[in-house]
């Protein structure tokens, strides 16, 4: 979880820089091997209390959306049984890790929603 909200912070402060970016436009993707260099930025994660520099990755962004979006779609007594199971988990915070514009995909390429 902290890995998911710290890409759900750099992800919101670069969108925050960049506001006209119209729905469609492509997410800059990672360059480098590794994905060691990100256009958006990066976000840092703390392994056995070593930090750790991270290039930003969308991919997990869209992910998340697609797990928001079940979620979200859910009736009230599923939606009950999954809160359960995030509790029991310890994902519930996932729930809270909504970015600031969605991130949607054509064919294989991250572009942004609405």
């Amino acid at each position: 979880m902290p890995e998911l909200s710290s890409i759900v912070a750099s992800f919101d402060e670069w969108i925050a820089r960049a506001p006209d970016l119209p729905p469609g436009a492509r997410v800059p993707a990672s360059t480098q091997a590794m994905g060691t260099m990100s256009p958006i930025g990066y976000h840092l994660v703390k392994l056995r209390g070593v930090g750790i520099k991270l290039a930003f990755q969308h991919y997990s962004l869209w992910m998340l959306g697609r797990v928001l979006d079940h979620y979200d779609s859910l009736c009230p007594k599923a939606r009950g049984r999954a809160d359960e199971i995030l509790e029991a988990t310890s994902l519930a915070p996932m729930l809270q890790a909504r970015p600031a514009r969605r991130i949607e995909r054509i064919g294989f390429t991250e572009v942004l929603g609405d």
